[in-house]
């Protein structure tokens, strides 16, 4: 296995797809670091699986090149790549058992019966499966079916490890609970992993670096927090979290902006070329405060919801000539100060205030 490292790891120069007519995959540039976990997020149909597909040598490029730790792999066959994937339907051998799924690879490469059991027993206790070696996949439960599935795919030491869309099939407290088992395995062993997912919690959860796919194209990459604080658009904005739109506001000054008796405060810098502008606010980024307050959005609470130790509450501004957008904000439940029907100030946290175009 390979230790964590900046070096380059898997590097895409250039690379696309068609299927027909249909373009799924257009001169795209990227570079996963050796020893990271990487995660390919979009909506359906953006390109994230086949380009996964093209990384394990699944489908053909049409133009460019794949290379994994400055080797051109981009022409070489599955069996030479030296990477393995890993499904989210598990394809476990169902006539063999999870001592034989495990041990197929090792035995297709030629290792002796008694280093082979060794090494299965070893992958078994990594991922939490001893005692299971003889039982079949049918007697297994979905999590356990993905544990052998992920002990089978690192059995054969792979340079890569892929994942595609490997928890969905899961129950969510399983899924929950697996999910950061591969990422402590991942950390541990430090083998280069990229994984697909369309779950924005997943991939803001497990990765280190996430690469946000649209129209086969690399929309925005960076770490989690970066993607999520600073959004390149208002896509990304949406797709990565949850996201408050607040259309039509007119530039004060440099750090304000207002919109009828609303008066929000933004950091410095940000887009000084727009004197009218959309504001992004995250929900956790919205403070709730008496209606005498001066600064802020005026805002009417019209629902709230408990959610254990957090509270969403649903408030819609108060525009002149009617209601405007809604707004939700999440908050303590220690903070319940105010209750449906009240009349409030909506203040959000300046640092965090985002300005993009106004949509249309």
């Amino acid at each position: 296995m390979h230790s964590a490292s900046t070096e380059e790891g898997i590097v895409l120069s250039g690379v696309s797809k068609s299927f027909g007519s249909t373009r799924v995959l257009e001169n795209v540039d990227l570079m996963f670091p050796k020893g990271g976990f990487c995660t390919l997020l979009g909506p359906s149909g953006c390109g994230k699986t086949t380009l996964l597909r093209l990384i394990a040598g699944l489908e053909a490029l049409d133009t460019g090149s794949i290379a994994f730790f400055g080797r051109d792999v981009s022409r070489l066959p599955v069996s030479r790549r030296k990477c393995s994937i890993l499904f989210q339907s598990y394809a476990l051998f169902p006539n063999l058992t999870v001592e034989g799924n495990v041990g197929y690879g090792l035995r297709a490469k030629g290792l002796p019966r008694t280093q082979t059991r060794e090494k299965v027993r070893e992958l078994l206790a990594m991922v939490g499966l001893e005692g299971y070696e003889k039982r079949l996949p049918a007697q297994l439960s979905g999590g356990q079916q993905q544990r052998v599935a992920l002990a089978r795919a690192l059995a054969v030491e792979p340079e890569v490890l892929l994942l595609d869309e490997p928890f969905s099939a899961l129950d969510a407290q399983v899924r929950l609970h697996l999910r950061s088992e591969v990422r402590l395995l991942q950390r541990r062993l430090g083998v280069t992993t990229v994984m697909v997912t369309h779950d924005q919690d997943e991939a803001l959860s497990v990765s280190d670096r996430v690469f946000l796919l649209l129209d086969g194209q690399v929309r925005q990459s960076g770490s989690p927090r970066d993607i999520y604080e600073h959004p390149i658009d208002a896509f990304a904005a949406d797709f990565i979290g949850s996201a408050n739109w607040l259309d039509g506001w007119r530039r004060e000054s440099d750090t304000c902006f207002v919109k009828g008796t609303g008066r929000v405060r933004v950091a410095g810098g940000g887009r000084k070329d727009l004197e009218r502008a959309a504001l992004m606010l995250r929900p956790e980024h919205v403070r709730i405060a008496g209606p005498e307050e001066a600064e802020g959005i005026p805002a009417v609470i019209e629902l709230t919801e408990f959610r254990g130790s957090k509270e969403r509450v649903m408030a819609r501004m108060e525009m002149e000539g009617g209601k405007g957008e809604e707004i939700e904000i999440d908050r303590a439940v220690s903070e319940s100060r105010f209750s449906t029907g009240d009349r409030v100030r909506l203040i959000p946290d300046p640092e965090t205030v985002r300005i993009f175009p106004e949509r249309t």
